[in-house]
């Protein structure tokens, strides 16, 4: 703290006084409603769960987020921020179990930097399967992360031509027709 003789006057930007309390409102009323520092995830996972009818679990793990009846899904998600140009378009890693992966579809979304806009891809773990075994894609690549081999995805034109053709991987919103 300083002393009253203290010659140091802070500088104090009004503005940004209001905006740290305005987010400090925001990070409450969002508290009350997630349990995650991860605010774009946990919309993203809502998003979704209320586009494809899903049942959300109530704490997600890192391997499934929601299901329909029997079928799992992970959901990853990606806002793409100008003021960051490292790993724009990477979603989260994903691990496998053993031979299989605990879900059967892999949800991205992909944010603009408002928000406003975005792109659903829906990838089935049999694609991400067969690409474990030959390599060959220009959105997912393999990477070591904690001694462990682990699949990262990214947003790239390569992901939206494969939708267009391939079964495998949807484009879901927006909706886009098979050829």
């Amino acid at each position: 703290m300083f002393s009253k003789t203290s010659k140091y006057k802070p500088k104090v930007d009004e503005e940004f006084k209001k905006l740290i309390f305005e987010y400090e409102k925001i990070a409450l009323k969002i508290s009350n409603r997630i349990d995650t520092s991860n605010v774009v995830g946990e919309y993203a996972e809502m998003l979704v769960c209320d586009l494809l009818k899903l049942d959300k679990y109530s704490n997600s793990n890192k391997d499934t987020d929601a299901h329909k009846g029997k079928e799992k899904y992970q959901i990853k998600s990606r806002w793409y921020k100008p003021t960051n140009n490292s790993g724009q378009d990477e979603f989260g890693y994903i691990t496998k179990n053993d031979k299989n992966y605990p879900f059967k579809y892999l949800i991205l979304v992909y944010f603009n930097v408002s928000l406003s806009d975005y792109k659903i891809f829906q990838i089935d773990s049999a694609y991400i399967n067969a690409f474990s075994e030959r390599k060959e894609s220009k959105f997912i690549y393999e990477k070591e992360k904690n001694g462990k081999k682990v699949l990262i995805f990214k947003y790239n034109k390569m992901l939206e031509n494969e939708a267009k053709r391939n079964k495998e991987v949807k484009l879901l919103y927006p909706e886009v027709k098979h050829e």
